[in-house]
């Protein structure tokens, strides 16, 4: 007793619909390395609940749930596998031409906080690489290898830092959250605005 079929489906309940990707994730089909896949992950946390609507954090991937019209939610995100160790100063001067004086220290509260500067560097250096591994190991794809020079991609990959996505009802949008990028313009590489941002960076 108490199901769906017994009682009928609360009217006062709501279907969300979560999309979200890397770009790493997405653009080269999961072929990355487990050390230099910094592994983007989501909750949301429900006020009515007071607890999280997923056992535990969820990947690049969609997901739909229930939840009460009055219900307050709260979006988490995460980076569940540090990169700074293993992408260190000389791999980011090497894919990013950043030299090691301009980098700033980790400086991460948790195990698992997203948005530090330095893994964000580091996220980056390593997009660069699995771009790279991906076009090398063929057959990629052309549209996403051919592209001129290892600079493009660098500024491609600073835009790109985390999950992008949204969160729809009934094919409405309700949240629409983006990269939490060094540059603004993640797929465009060497776009004015991130060329604009990158110099004024420097």
């Amino acid at each position: 007793f108490g199901c769906i079929k017994d009682c009928g489906r609360n009217t006062e309940t709501v279907s969300l619909n979560v999309r979200a990707e890397s770009i790493v994730q997405s653009y080269y089909k999961g072929r990355v390395r487990p050390d230099l896949d910094a592994s983007f992950k989501y909750n949301i946390f429900s006020q009515q609940q007071n607890d999280y609507i997923f056992e535990k954090p969820i990947g690049n991937a969609s997901a739909r749930f229930d939840v009460l019209r009055t219900d307050e939610l709260t979006f988490y995100l995460y980076q569940t596998n540090s990169l700074s160790d293993e992408v260190d100063a000389g791999r980011i001067r090497q894919y990013l031409r950043l030299l090691e004086p301009s980098l700033p220290p980790r400086n991460a509260t948790t195990d698992f906080f997203y948005g530090d500067p330095r893994e964000a560097l580091a996220v980056a250096a390593a997009g660069v690489k699995a771009a790279e591994d991906y076009c090398a190991s063929g057959p990629g794809d052309d549209a996403l290898c051919g592209r001129p020079s290892r600079v493009e991609e660098a500024l491609r990959m600073l835009g790109a830092y985390g999950l992008r996505g949204n969160v729809t009802a009934n094919n409405a949008m309700v949240l629409r959250f983006g990269f939490c990028g060094l540059v603004p313009d993640a797929p465009a590489g060497l776009s004015p605005a991130n060329l604009a941002a990158f110099r004024a960076a420097a």
